[in-house]
Parts: structure tokens; C-alpha cells; sequence
């Protein structure tokens, strides 16, 4: 009986890992990723750690920066009113333009100062594998213009769950929710 109640809970929690693993694991390892400040960073630098990830394009002229900055921030109101302790790591779609100081411009014009806020680029392999690792279509330049979908991602290290917000799924309480 013993074996057997072992046996299910180790089951359960690989069931409630494999979500929270997928992402980091489809992520190449040997990705190096500049943060605003020009830091050099792995994702193995946030392992074990809650995760919200979105990807962003600084020169954008549309609503995309200000939706992303505007839900962001509710998300981090809402999990600091939680006590849920994340990472924001946002990557940049545009990692030839959007340089460690264009990012760190975005930061401060976005007052996300704080140490769990990062602003991130690599290569642009790197940021296409980022975009499906979090659910994203690919996205393209036409017209000297980024056409792209819109994801936020939130992975929790303690239960293992994911949960994202998009263009139909926009309730930032939703994050929050069990599937």
C-alpha cells in the first residue's frame, strides 16, 4: 500500500512539473542572454524560480509596448497583493535593434526598476525558440515592421502549473487560476 502511495505521488508531481520543466528544458542551455544592464545570463540563472516571460519589440509605434507594459504591471501588482514571488524576464523580438541600453530605456520608461524586472536579448535563433517555447507564433519583419503575436506566460515553481494571457485570455486574475 505504502509503495503504491508513493508510486502516485510521484506521479502527481511529475504531472505538475512537466509544465514548468517543458519550457526551461525546450530552451537550448547553451543560449547566452544580455540583460539591460549588459549582464550575461542563462535561464539556469532562474531554475527553480516563478516565471513570467513576454516578448516585446521596443520600437514598436503601435498599442503592442504600452498592453504588454500595462498588463505586466497589473500582474506584478496582483502577486505582490498575493505574496507570489516571480521573475519577469521580457525578450526582446528584436535583438539587432533593441540593445542592452534600448532595452534599459524601455525599463526605466516602463518603471519596472526593480531586481526582479529583466530585460533581455539574444540571438535571433535564440528569441524565435524563446517565442514557441512560451506558446508564441512566430513573428516576422514586413515592412520594417514586427507582425507578432501577443503571449504572457506564467510559470509557477511550486506547483508546476502554467497559465498564459493572450488576445482572448486577458484577465490578469486568470494567471492565477488551476486548469
Amino acid at each position: 500500500m505504502r509503495q503504491k502511495i508513493f508510486y502516485l505521488l510521484a506521479v502527481f508531481f511529475f504531472l505538475q512539473t512537466s509544465a514548468y520543466a517543458a519550457i526551461v528544458n525546450s530552451l537550448d542551455s547553451s543560449n547566452v542572454w544580455e540583460d539591460e544592464s549588459g549582464r550575461s545570463h542563462t535561464f539556469a540563472d532562474w531554475k527553480n524560480q516563478s516565471l513570467v516571460l513576454t516578448m516585446v519589440y521596443a520600437d514598436c509605434k503601435k498599442t503592442c509596448p504600452m498592453i504588454t507594459a500595462e498588463k505586466l504591471r497589473a500582474i506584478h501588482a496582483l502577486f505582490t497583493e498575493k505574496k507570489i514571488k516571480a521573475q519577469y524576464l521580457i525578450v526582446t523580438m528584436d535583438p539587432d535593434t533593441d540593445t542592452a541600453p534600448v532595452l534599459l530605456a524601455l525599463k526605466k520608461r516602463w518603471k519596472m526598476e526593480g531586481d526582479e524586472w529583466h530585460f533581455l536579448r539574444g540571438s535571433e535563433k535564440a528569441s524565435h525558440q524563446f517565442a514557441r517555447a512560451i506558446g508564441m507564433k512566430d513573428y516576422w519583419t514586413m515592412d520594417d515592421h514586427i507582425i507578432h503575436d501577443f503571449k504572457i506566460a506564467f510559470f509557477d515553481a511550486t506547483t508546476g502549473k502554467e497559465n498564459f494571457l493572450d488576445f482572448k485570455r486577458r484577465d490578469v486574475a486568470s494567471l492565477l487560476e488551476t486548469k
